[in-house]
């Protein structure tokens, strides 16, 4: 927090990340205006960029840094740091790339998976053991 309070700090040229591997300095070899950055699309959870990029970088998405986030370049599944303490971002090595940031609610398909799996079970057990293979007599029958 304190190198954030830091008023000789520009945001534009300077981003302070965390977490397990983000690097601890990557010196700027251009400034932001030789760059290019382009909406491909946008759409609720799902975000497509186009960058251009003269040297390597780091592209911060003003999104809020919480789970079921994933990121990619140019395909490819890339780490996503903390920065500023509240943003994404993601390492862009030099040239024309596309980024995606993507959000998938953690859990969403488990808990999908689970409930179907309920319903299946809520549907076939009331009728166990009323199939019976033909000419074979129900197994709970009483015989008089």
């Amino acid at each position: 927090l304190k190198q954030l309070a830091n008023p000789e700090l520009d945001p534009k040229q300077v981003v302070l990340l965390s977490g397990a591997r983000a690097p601890e300095i990557l010196e700027p070899t251009w400034a932001p205006e030789q760059s290019r950055t382009e909406i491909i699309e946008r759409r609720p959870a799902y975000l497509k960029l186009g960058i251009l990029a003269p040297g390597p970088g780091i592209l911060v998405h003003r999104q809020a840094m919480v789970p079921g986030w994933s990121a990619r370049v140019d395909g490819i599944e890339e780490p996503i740091f903390r920065a500023d303490l509240a943003w994404q971002a993601v390492l862009v090595p030099p040239g024309n790339h596309e980024v995606e940031f993507e959000y998938r609610q953690p859990g969403l398909r488990v808990g999908a998976f689970i409930s179907v799996l309920s319903l299946l079970l809520l549907l076939v057990i009331p009728f166990r053991g009323r199939w019976t293979a033909p000419g074979e007599a129900a197994s709970n029958s009483i015989e008089r």
